[in-house]
């Protein structure tokens, strides 16, 4: 366990559930926090009886969901400073096009798989003319099922889930790595396949 997950454990036992939720709300912001170390933890210490469980549940999902809102706002908000002439580009209006397809499969899925991706989705999605109330629900959704996971695997398993934590910020990196190599190979594709439309068209 590292020193940051120890100090927030710390934190957390201390004084509750609250600062549960603030950790939380900061993570779902950005900020690199071991959020699914607390998830964790706060399964194990449900199984404990030491917090409730509906009410960890909740407080975990209304934090996450608190903290992926104000981003896409962020994104929202941050659309009114694009000069209009590039809000009108074909290019934009091609990439939001594109985005708005998968954007609910990409918000449920960086919710709680590819969680490190989760900020720039959100940013993106607010910054395209992606319905709000989809991303909300899509979020809620995703983070439920993130709580759902890892919280119910602190639960069962609460005198391992230190070990549980390793083992997932072990594979996290790795899952990233490969969404990642996956989107930059199918970039390339569909760039190769632009470049041979262009040059039979010539």
């Amino acid at each position: 366990m590292g020193e940051v997950s120890t100090f927030i454990l710390s934190a957390v036992t201390t004084y509750g559930l609250p600062m549960a939720g603030v950790v939380l709300f900061i993570g779902a912001l950005g900020v690199p926090l071991p959020c699914t170390f607390i998830v964790i933890m706060l399964g194990a210490f449900a199984r404990e009886n030491i917090f409730n469980v509906s009410v960890t549940a909740l407080l975990a999902l209304a934090s996450c969901v608190a903290g992926d809102l104000v981003i896409f706002g962020i994104g929202r908000w941050g659309r009114s400073w694009i000069p209009s002439r590039i809000q009108r580009s074909a290019r934009l209006t091609q990439i939001e096009e594109a985005f708005s397809r998968r954007a609910g499969f990409a918000v449920f899925m960086t919710r709680w798989f590819v969680t490190p991706l989760s900020f720039p989705v959100s940013i993106i999605a607010g910054n395209s003319e992606y319905s709000f109330w989809k991303f909300l629900s899509v979020d809620i959704l995703g983070q439920a099922a993130w709580i759902a996971i890892f919280g119910g695997l602190g639960y069962m398993f609460s005198s391992q889930s230190d070990l549980i934590s390793e083992v997932f910020s072990s594979i996290t990196g790795l899952i990233v790595g490969v969404v990642l190599v996956l989107i930059g190979a199918y970039a390339l594709f569909k760039l190769s396949t632009l470049r041979l439309r262009r040059v039979q068209r010539t």
